[in-house]
């Protein structure tokens, strides 16, 4: 009796132990240090306390982990394995290339493998590439589908051959419908002239994914044998196609107005805007069919119009603008877009008469406008924007007067840099940091001062923004004396734990759609949405920005893009990847997400292991499709399916 209560008090006691290591990594992972504690702990005898371990140095990224994290590739654990070849491709390091090789000759599991693969398209090089065509040469692989995959890491990031793009034509040939469609991504990011008469091949192919890519591929090699092709697939039934084909057009200089004109009267708002705007970008003498449909369209659709006649009839747009009354926010905004393509001393004086606008968002586009202007000098009308002391202006402001090449205004940035503070004004501190770097020289005392101020910055964003600036600049780059600043932990382990099973319903104008959230890949994240739906925070905000065959966003509080929370949370980059409908986490740089969100409306590999996705649409996609900029989200609401108690 007296041995059994001993044995159970052990257990007790190492369970205990364990728990306070999951914490301890878990405080680690979210505040990205504890570094070599992870590291010791990758030996520990529980394997979950390895698995957590690995991840967690997944997630901090620190490029010193590397042989440490290695050695976890001969864990006895699989789920240990594979999390270590996860986390060597999220360093995005060429040196995790060789250690991902030899676990590819001796891994035997075939999840494990696939990993390793994926790995492989972040990091790897000629080596990789050498091993890839090796091993797409064998009939009947397991592998075909996640070489495919990874080969499109490798293409995007241009790392790639000519052996290479052969193989992969070759492969998709004899390949299937999915490998076929990671295959068209490859090819479509090679961005290669040969591959031109396979991309019109899998123009035709039945999976639409292919069709997409393809179309895309095509107007990246800008062959002129293959726009007769692009206009098929124009009218392609699947909008993503169809969108694709059209953006693709806007690399051709000879396209026939009369072949896509009639889309803007389609019945699908992302074909038809993206009609409107391809006349536009390619100057079609199309203005007569734009002012036939203006007054019957929408604001959204109107807004695109105005931007269109700009720049092909400047003078039919002004008389247009002149003509609206009482224009929404959003249609004013695309007025100040559309000025700016103007360019002449009428909408200057329009612009600046726009610069006493109270709204905000407004007068973003009205400064972005300003600093395309040539025909009269309107540096000062962007600095005095800077009063408005609102980040999105600021980071508009000192984009413009960087483009204008405004030496003199360095000294306005500066005082205003002084006056802003992370998290909420991270993306105007950027902006600035971005105008005084690309305007100093060596000569430029002040300003290179101020670099050397921000290099020692607690923020290591903006720190390692001011020494790069410095770094070409080829002077003094000063100690870090600051201390990184600790984030604070907002969500307490326990918390996280205790997240019921829930689906969250989203009403919006355009009807509802459900999410599936991620909890076990990004419990963070999931906490964080969870609250902020449990506040009734995301009532009544707004889609304030859609891009057509690529995602739906919102859950900003400003309504514009550039609000939040007021904190932010740490990236949870995880396994799963951007195909269609999955919810992804907006970032203005590592570990700044808070409240908005994304939905993608097509597989988005780029995305993977970036963004941290922390959901999945998986009702209502065909609301999602519907969705445009300036659509509500009326509520969301939490559906309880079950208490998980469990711990991560």
């Amino acid at each position: 009796m007296f041995r059994c209560i001993i044995i159970m008090l052990s257990i007790s006691c190492l369970f205990a132990q364990v728990e306070t290591l999951k914490k301890d990594i878990y405080l680690w992972q979210y505040q990205r240090q504890g570094v070599a504690k992870l590291h010791s702990l990758l030996e520990h005898e529980n394997h979950n306390i390895r698995l957590l371990s690995v991840k967690a140095l997944g997630q901090i990224q620190n490029p010193n982990s590397i042989g440490n994290i290695a050695k976890c590739l001969k864990d006895s654990d699989q789920n240990v394995r594979m999390h270590a070849a996860f986390a060597l491709g999220q360093m995005w390091n060429e040196a995790s290339e060789l250690f991902l090789l030899q676990a590819l000759e001796t891994e035997k599991s075939l999840a494990v493998v696939n990993i390793i693969i994926e790995a492989l398209g972040k990091v790897g090089t000629e080596k990789t590439i050498k091993k890839f065509i090796e091993m797409f040469s064998q009939k009947k692989s397991p592998h075909t589908e996640a070489i495919a995959y990874s080969c499109g890491l490798l293409t995007y990031r241009g790392a790639h051959n000519d052996s290479l793009i052969r193989q992969l034509i070759a492969s998709s040939l004899r390949s299937s419908a999915k490998a076929r469609g990671h295959i068209s991504y490859a090819l479509m990011r090679a961005k290669e002239p040969r591959t031109a008469n396979h991309l019109l091949q899998l123009l035709y192919d039945k999976n639409p994914y292919c069709r997409m890519n393809a179309a895309r591929g095509i107007g990246y090699i800008k062959n002129p044998k293959t726009l007769a092709h692009l206009y098929v697939a124009m009218n392609d039934k699947d909008m993503r196609v169809a969108v694709n084909a059209l953006n693709a057009l806007r690399s051709f200089s000879s396209v026939d107005v009369t072949k896509i004109v009639p889309l803007v009267h389609h019945k699908n708002h992302h074909i038809s805007l993206t009609t409107i705007g391809v006349i536009g970008d390619l100057k079609l003498d199309a203005h007569q069919q734009l002012l036939k449909i203006f007054p019957e369209s929408d604001g959204i659709k109107k807004g695109q119009i105005l931007v269109a006649l700009a720049k092909i009839k400047p003078q039919a747009c002004i008389q247009q603008i002149a003509s609206l009354e009482k224009p929404s926010v959003l249609l004013r905004a695309k007025i100040a877009e559309a000025l700016g393509f103007i360019d002449n001393k009428a909408s200057v004086t329009k612009l600046r008469q726009m610069l006493t606008t109270k709204n905000n968002y407004i007068l973003q586009m009205v400064v972005a406008s300003l600093g395309k202007i040539s025909c009269d000098d309107t540096t000062e009308d962007i600095v005095a924007s800077l009063k408005s002391r609102d980040m999105a202006v600021i980071t508009y402001a000192a984009e413009a007067l960087t483009n204008k090449k405004a030496l003199s205004t360095m000294p306005h940035l500066i005082e205003i840099y002084q006056q802003l503070s992370t998290p909420d004004d991270i993306e105007a501190m950027q902006a600035i940091i971005n105008a005084v770097g690309k305007m100093t020289d060596s000569s430029h005392k002040k300003s290179i001062d101020f670099l050397q101020q921000v290099a020692t910055d607690s923020h290591p964003l903006l720190s390692t923004m001011a020494r790069e600036y410095l770094t070409k600049l080829k002077v003094t780059i000063p100690p870090s004396t600051n201390t990184p600043k600790v984030p604070k932990v907002l969500f307490t382990y326990e918390e996280i734990c205790n997240l019921p099973d829930f689906t969250v319903e989203v009403v919006t104008n355009k009807g509802k759609f459900v999410i599936r959230p991620s909890v076990d890949e990004a419990p963070i994240a999931v906490y964080n949405f969870y609250q902020l739906i449990k506040k009734k925070f995301y009532h009544n905000l707004t889609f304030h920005r859609v891009v057509s065959n690529f995602v739906v966003q919102g859950g900003d509080p400003r309504g514009d893009g550039w609000g939040g929370p007021g904190y932010n949370i740490p990236c949870e980059y995880n396994m799963l990847r951007y195909k269609r409908g999955m919810v992804g986490m907006p970032l203005a740089g590592k570990d700044t997400g808070g409240c908005q969100l994304f939905i993608t409306h097509s597989p988005q590999p780029h995305l993977n292991g970036k963004y941290t996705i922390f959901g999945e649409v998986i009702n209502g996609m065909d609301v999602v499709d519907l969705i445009h900029t300036g659509d509500t989200i009326r509520e969301m609401n939490i559906i309880v399916h079950k208490q998980q108690n469990k711990t991560k």
